[in-house]
């Protein structure tokens, strides 16, 4: 998601990590400023044609060691209450046991957040399927984003689309058990739209899912009140980490907005 020398900075975290929650943006980043550098910025963070990033991870970072390590690591300035590795444009801090915050743009937002949490950005309509091992939440997909990445706009009033999926067990072919779901407003949209929702699959599924597309494109949909949505579907590791990079491809346009 990150270019491979801006990723290396993180590889100390994520050695340690149980858990991240990510957040992508595009050209105005996600909180809907500009996401390029800006005075006293770290070169690279936002900038470059990457996007930015907003990410929290859970895991083993004993807050003292973590801070210390951040602190004597030459890469790692002070910045603020974080630190910042100029070179890789990323941004690090440890407000507390066991959490780690980095981002491309200043920490102050993130540690504000992290101190008095708000709502989760997902809906509670799709809680239960959200607690899966791997959850992909994309609001407001036919704004912009799904016109980036297929190459053609649609006409879709859809609160959001929601990827989830858990080890699927197979220890010969280890791969991920999927379920697919489009959140429309209310039950008469997700029956009006129905037919317009399984072609905008067809798309999606050939532009993000590589080699698994072919499995995908076979999934059969149903109507549940505002929701529309498949399980069953096979996807490697290699499939959803592609996804996720093409959506934060298509985030790098200018007719896509954050996420």
């Amino acid at each position: 998601l990150v270019p491979a020398d801006r990723a290396k900075a993180l590889d100390p975290l994520l050695d340690r990590t149980r858990c991240v929650a990510l957040g992508l943006g595009g050209p105005t980043g996600p909180s809907g400023g500009s996401a390029a550098p800006s005075s006293g910025s770290a070169p690279g963070a936002g900038g470059g044609g990457y996007g930015s990033f907003d990410a929290a991870l859970l895991g083993d970072f004993p807050f003292r060691a973590a801070s210390l390590a951040l602190a004597s690591d030459p890469a790692w300035k002070r910045e603020g209450k974080g630190f910042v590795n100029a070179a890789a444009g990323i941004r690090a801090a440890v407000p507390g046991p066991g959490l780690v915050l980095a981002s491309s743009r200043p920490l102050e937002g993130l540690i504000e957040a992290a101190k008095a949490p708000g709502p989760s950005p997902l809906p509670a309509r799709l809680e239960d399927l959200a607690s899966a091992r791997i959850a992909i939440w994309v609001p407001d997909p036919f704004s912009g984003l799904i016109a980036s990445i297929v190459g053609e706009s649609m006409d879709i009033p859809a609160v959001g689309i929601l990827v989830a999926a858990d080890p699927d067990g197979d220890a010969r072919s280890p791969g991920y058990a999927a379920t697919v779901a489009f959140l429309m407003s209310d039950a008469d949209s997700a029956r009006i739209f129905r037919p317009a929702l399984r072609l905008a699959w067809y798309a999606l599924a050939r532009a993000l899912l590589g080699a698994d597309a072919d499995g995908a494109l076979g999934l059969s949909f149903s109507l549940d009140g505002e929701v529309y949505w498949a399980g069953g579907a096979r996807l490697t590791a290699n499939s959803l980490a592609g996804a996720l990079a093409r959506i934060k491809e298509g985030l790098g346009t200018g007719s896509a907005r954050p996420r």
